[in-house]
């Protein structure tokens, strides 16, 4: 009985096998001869026309969209793109039912007709879609073509507000000389409304809306028209170049609080001048290379190297001061035959002396010291104003 029963299940799963063998082979035997037949009306130079002048109708849509890297000092996007399109030949139709089911064909580009569309605003060699993705052939007559492609495009920055600003970047795809095209995007989008596509943030930069702003007969060369609007992350910059910066800005103030007989003041100032200018090299190699405006950040480093001169200026004023004083006391020394040390004042009596009597009774150096130290720090508070509101 248990050799029966083995007998019988190996039988079976035999003819199983035959079956499902048959079904495939004539599954790729009816998709060999659908081919076949379909390729006697289609060509990669024969487009889906109806007659003369017609326009041929072709739906376009970005199905995903990543930004790989917008340089501001180039102005130019770098982005990656799932393009879609499909259009329909309804003379290469078929009935599933009359083909063993077969719902969709797929063809090589060479075999097929496909639209040639430009990236007009492109930078490069990136202009024409390249793609050896196939076609596939739908049982209504209807063409799908997916394209993956890398673009470079060009990017118009606006820096007024950098880092806190806002950028918008546009993708056209517009027609070549050539068949008359009706390209038009999704019929349930509006121009100028958010088309919901399926985007990428990156490390810099947060997309807030892909939009759909112009299509169809609008331009001389119809075509279809995305806009990118991004915001850029501003804490890299706030942490490795504002922050830096301000500390440095207020830092300069403090040359006029070192005593000028130390001999230190010069070299201080010195140091934070040139460790600004290195800030203000690196600032200027990642921002764009325009006059057209000026950004809230080349103004708040224009601003710090200008406190910075004014600062190396009144410490050099402080230093003659200091100097005249000194020789006027040892002329003192040399007449009265009396030693004298040359000291701001004593310590005893400034502790028992108002602020007011010091400030009144102080050399004139230190007073200069005291009225360059407000100044300073007033101008470095209100440089990190400007970046800040």
């Amino acid at each position: 009985m248990g050799a029966y029963r083995l007998c019988l299940t190996f039988l079976l799963c035999t003819c199983a096998v035959t079956v499902i063998g048959q079904i495939n082979n004539t599954m790729k035997t009816a998709m060999i001869a659908l081919r076949a037949e379909l390729l006697t009306n289609l060509g990669p130079n024969v487009p889906p026309i109806t007659f003369e002048g017609s326009a041929i109708k072709l739906n376009f849509s970005v199905a995903s969209l990543h930004i790989n890297d917008l340089n501001s000092a180039t102005e130019t996007l770098h982005s990656t793109a799932h393009v879609l399109m499909a259009w329909y030949d309804k003379t290469v139709s078929w009935s599933p039912g009359n083909h063993s089911g077969i719902q969709q064909v797929q063809f090589d580009i060479s075999e097929v007709w496909t639209p040639v569309l430009l990236l007009s605003n492109s930078v490069g060699n990136s202009a024409t879609f390249s793609t050896a993705v196939p076609v596939l052939l739908m049982a209504d007559g209807k063409f799908l073509w997916q394209i993956p492609a890398t673009w470079a495009t060009t990017c118009t920055i606006y820096i007024e507000k950098y880092p806190f600003d806002e950028q918008f970047c546009d993708l056209m795809f517009t027609r070549v000389e050539g068949f008359l095209l009706d390209i038009t995007a999704d019929t349930s989008i509006g121009p100028n409304t958010d088309i919901g596509v399926q985007h990428d943030a990156t490390g810099e930069w947060d997309f807030l809306s892909v939009t759909l702003v112009t299509f169809g007969k609008e331009r001389p060369f119809p075509g279809v028209h995305y806009r990118i609007h991004m915001k850029r992350r501003y804490q890299f910059h706030m942490l490795n170049v504002v922050f830096p910066m301000s500390i440095l800005s207020f830092t300069s103030s403090m040359v006029f609080l070192l005593p000028t007989r130390s001999g230190e003041k010069i070299g201080f100032v010195m140091a934070v001048f040139v460790s600004n200018a290195l800030f203000i090299t690196y600032n200027q190699e990642s921002m764009p290379h325009t006059s057209n405006s000026v950004s809230s950040l080349s103004l708040y480093l224009t601003l710090i190297q200008i406190q910075e001169f004014l600062t190396m200026l009144g410490t050099i004023v402080v230093h003659i001061m200091y100097d005249q004083r000194i020789v006027n006391q040892e002329l003192k020394v040399k007449v009265n035959k009396v030693k004298v040390t040359p000291v701001d004042s004593d310590v005893s009596d400034l502790k028992r002396r108002s602020l007011r009597d010091r400030f009144r009774e102080a050399p004139a150096d230190r007073k200069l010291d005291c009225i360059f130290f407000c100044m300073s720090f007033f101008l470095a508070l209100l440089s990190y104003m400007t970046i800040i509101l």
